[in-house]
């Protein structure tokens, strides 16, 4: 099948080609396809988007592969604010730093209702506080002007290029069906308006939540830059969990937790519920042989409960650490039992489906590496097989044609690709017989073609 590339195919960049292949449902051959047709969609809808911002000549600097320079650049900066913070915080005399930390920051220590330095003793607050040197103080400053500034630009590049085309695609897929199937009931003479503000507020939303990283990220992480310079500089730590929008590994680490979600939340009620009876042994039976710090700390069975949980489930031996240390068979016995079931056996069963679910993951990651190198991603044939079909066909003084041949040429996903835009296009009255069947299978989601 002969066909024209259309021009704006030129324009995908080489970032939006690698999210492509990188993140399509791999689940099965169909589901794939259909997934790639889908995307096809979103990258035309970008396309035309970017095809528009070329007529005022800012294509270049409106794109993926523009955005993605200034995500890594804003977490270079949050690298290299974050070194300065680390080599340079120290806490100094009050009056030696009250100068310095009011040329950037507004600094907690220095307001009274926010301080967490207070010394109840003196019913004052405390004379040294933590803040740099006043050339430190200038290189961070320096670099958290051009951390807002490029965030910014980053929420900016991010709303334009991606949210854009989200927000008109999703205004073709709220109807006024999805309306009456709400449940609504609006009079005739305001269901227009009504259909109108629906349908905006919910593209809006869309096009600012949907996908990994959401638009709601950007702007949570410009905001983070904003505080880190005007209101508490230990904010800008939590600038570093960028690594895990960038990292499939990191972010995998953080699914491990997320993905078992179920099954560690009924595991971790059953912890709290177990510890809570023993607490409550504790409680009304050895509350005496508390040591003398702990045994304020149990003054009511919240209190012991509260304390039992948080020492009893991080120290090594258990709450039993708290007690005297006494030969009492009673206790003894219950510090035995809370030791094997608390730290032996329901943390060790947290700890486990934390530990399988990153394994699952990580296996997962490794098998999509390889059928992405491996496998041709239209008909799903590995590239051994080619090998050995081109090495029996030279035996046989054929024509050569291996795997090289096959995915470049054969199947080639961005020949596809470009098809599909052609299709999109082109008027359906040009259409020939291939086209038509291509265009009904595209509508209907086949992937027969």
């Amino acid at each position: 099948c002969y066909f024209h590339i259309p021009s704006i195919c030129a324009l995908i960049g080489e970032t939006t080609k690698k999210e492509l292949v990188e993140s399509v449902d791999r689940g099965n051959d169909d589901r794939k396809l259909v997934d790639f047709m889908r995307r096809v969609n979103d990258i035309y809808l970008e396309l035309k988007w970017v095809t528009y911002l070329s007529k005022f000549g800012i294509e270049n600097m409106f794109s993926r592969d523009m955005l993605n320079k200034f995500s890594n650049a804003s977490f270079a900066l949050a690298i290299a604010t974050n070194l300065v913070f680390v080599t340079g915080y120290k806490y100094r005399e009050r009056e030696e730093c009250i100068d310095v930390s009011l040329r950037t920051f507004r600094s907690i220590y220095l307001h009274p209702r926010s301080s967490w330095n207070q010394n109840p003793e003196l019913s004052q607050y405390a004379q040294e506080m933590p803040c740099l040197s006043p050339f430190q103080n200038d290189i961070v400053a320096v670099l958290n002007w051009l951390q807002i500034l490029v965030s910014t630009s980053t929420l900016i590049l991010y709303l334009v290029v991606v949210s854009k085309p989200k927000f008109d695609l999703s205004l073709t897929d709220l109807s006024s069906r999805s309306i009456r199937m709400l449940g609504f009931n609006v009079p005739e003479q305001d269901y227009r308006l009504f259909l109108m503000i629906y349908r905006n507020l919910g593209a809006l939303w869309f096009s600012i939540a949907d996908g990994f990283p959401p638009g709601l990220y950007y702007m949570v992480y410009a905001l983070t830059c904003f505080l880190v310079q005007r209101v508490y500089p230990p904010l800008c730590a939590f600038l570093l969990l960028d690594i895990v929008v960038k990292s499939p590994t990191t972010a995998s680490v953080l699914m491990a937790v997320y993905k078992p979600r179920k099954q560690l939340g009924y595991t971790l009620i059953l912890l709290i519920f177990v510890v809570y009876i023993y607490a409550a042994f504790y409680f009304f039976s050895f509350r005496l042989q508390f040591t003398e710090g702990a045994f304020e700390d149990c003054r009511s069975l919240l209190e012991c409960f509260a304390a039992t949980l948080n020492y009893g489930t991080r120290l090594s031996g258990g709450v039993g650490d708290l007690f005297e240390h006494s030969v009492n068979t009673g206790r003894s016995v219950i510090d035995f039992l809370f030791f094997m079931t608390i730290i032996v056996v329901l943390l060790n069963i947290v700890f486990g489906i934390i530990i399988d679910t990153f394994a699952e993951l990580r296996m997962a990651l490794v098998d999509r590496e390889i059928a992405t190198k491996n496998f041709c991603f239209i008909c799903g044939i590995s590239s051994e097989a080619f090998e050995r079909d081109a090495q029996f066909k030279s035996t046989k003084g054929a024509i050569n044609t291996g795997w090289t041949d096959h995915y470049k040429k054969d199947h080639n996903i961005w020949n596809y690709s470009a098809f599909l835009i052609a299709l999109k296009e082109q008027d359906k009255d040009y259409d020939d017989g291939i086209e038509l069947f291509v265009r009904k299978c595209m509508e209907s989601e086949i992937v027969d073609w």
